[in-house]
């Protein structure tokens, strides 16, 4: 797994339709964070913890606002992630 920014994820979130669901809570394989790897660096299967990435039997830790993220999103209270309410919790984190 390739790190990336802050900047990168809310690019690739903004990038989204109003109406797409860009993960789930609560998720470790259907997050926003597993989403954005999935698409952007092809980890399809990857399982985002609240620490951690898993993929391929390894173990990537996550950073400090990637973790604050999800927290937020698991927080959220919605069963569905769409661009609006992603954007809102990683403004912020």
């Amino acid at each position: 797994m390739k790190q990336f920014t802050k900047k990168q994820f809310k690019q690739w979130i903004e990038s989204k339709d109003e109406k797409a669901i860009i993960g789930m809570p609560r998720s470790a394989c259907s997050c926003p964070i597993a989403s954005f790897l999935s698409e952007t660096q092809n980890l399809k299967g990857a399982n985002v913890d609240n620490w951690t990435v898993s993929y391929d039997k390894k173990r990537f830790p996550l950073k400090h606002w990637q973790i604050n993220f999800i927290d937020g999103i698991d927080e959220y209270g919605a069963n569905l992630i769409r661009k609006k309410q992603a954007l809102d919790v990683l403004s912020k984190v």
